[in-house]
Order: C-alpha cells, then structure tokens, then sequence
C-alpha cells in the first residue's frame, strides 16, 4: 500500500488514503509466427482497471461523501497523487465498499497521467 491524496474534481473534496496500486496500462499480446519464429505482438491496451482505496482517518464529510457515491452509482472524474506522479481518473464509480473502515474498490473507465 502506498500514500496518496485523492481529489473529487467536482466539489475539490480532497483526503488522504491507502491505495493498493497506482494506475496502468494493461498490454495483450498475440503470439504470431514469422519464419518460423515465435513473435509476441501487442493486440490490445486497456487504460482502465481497479484500485483498492482506504481512506486514513475520513472525517465526517468524507464518509458522507463515500456513502452517498456509493449509493448513486454516480460515474465521477478523481486526481489521485501518489507523490511522484499525478493521475486524472475519469469514468470512476465504487464496485465494493467495506463499511467498518470506508474501503472502497473503485472501477476507472480511462486515465491520464498529469
């Protein structure tokens, strides 16, 4: 698990949390072969995926906020900085939630690195 801020873009609701990996293109590959050889070539990239968010000390207001997002299915727009790297996650909506400490695991439909 590694330090990030996350940011809630809409309202700039902002808070500290644990997240389990930060963002990633995913790469498949066809194996195809050229002259007898076995070559891996890319097939697809896949720019979204999941992370596993536990908020550090989540005030009133942000479990609020976590609650109500969750119910909603709301898709909504994340800047998550991890310190090194900032990230603008877009299409983000929560696909498990762990009510005694607000984890939550959320789906990203695509990302981009800031």
């Amino acid at each position: 698990m590694q330090h990030a801020v996350i940011t809630e873009l809409e309202t700039s609701l902002a808070f500290d949390a644990e997240i389990d990996n930060p963002p990633s293109v995913k790469e498949n590959f066809t194996t195809v072969f050229i002259d007898g050889n076995e070559v891996k070539r890319p097939d697809a990239v896949q720019h979204n995926g999941l992370i596993n968010i536990v908020p550090q000390n989540p005030s009133s207001k942000i479990k609020s906020f976590i609650q109500n997002w969750a119910s909603s299915r709301k898709k909504i727009r994340i800047m998550l900085d991890n310190g090194s790297t900032m990230y603008l996650l877009e299409g983000c909506y929560i696909r498990k939630m762990a009510t005694e400490n607000f984890s939550i695991t959320i789906y990203y439909n695509s990302f981009k690195e800031a």
